[in-house]
């Protein structure tokens, strides 16, 4: 259903999985998915859906804003708006960040890109990490 509307007015097309060219995410739910979370990461607009049932109405892809979930992501707008000026990432200030291996949602791989995506440095061990440890235990990269 999704598909076809989006096909109905052009000018977008439909992945499966964010990636650097992805410039809007839709959310049926306001979850927190990997696909948000990269979404995020990559300063893509993060919208209801809403916005796709409002455009096929008006028979015109309508102005984002008003649909952005920036009450429930505040870190996409401001995302959003560095990726529009060219700005390195949200990360890109803090000191290297140590993922442990195991016992993360999202997996280690995930957040690891996440990390990399908003501009930050990965560190191969928690003690050389000067900010940030996600996950649990003691180890190396």
């Amino acid at each position: 259903v999704v598909a076809s509307l989006v096909f109905t007015l052009g000018a977008f097309r439909i992945v499966d999985q964010v990636g650097s060219s992805t410039t809007h995410v839709i959310c049926g739910a306001e979850r927190r998915t990997v696909s948000v979370l990269r979404g995020i990461a990559g300063g893509c607009w993060i919208l209801s859906f809403d916005w796709i049932l409002k455009s096929v109405e008006k028979g015109e892809w309508v102005d984002e804003e008003e649909f952005e979930l920036d009450a429930r992501f505040p870190g996409a707008k401001i995302s959003r708006l560095n990726r529009a000026v060219g700005s390195a990432g949200i990360f890109r200030e803090l000191g290297p960040i140590f993922i442990s291996k195991g016992g993360t949602e999202p997996s280690r791989p995930v957040l690891m890109e996440l990390v990399e995506r908003c501009g930050g440095q990965l560190s191969g061990t928690a003690r050389k990490s000067e900010t940030i440890c996600v996950g649990g235990g003691k180890g190396r990269v």
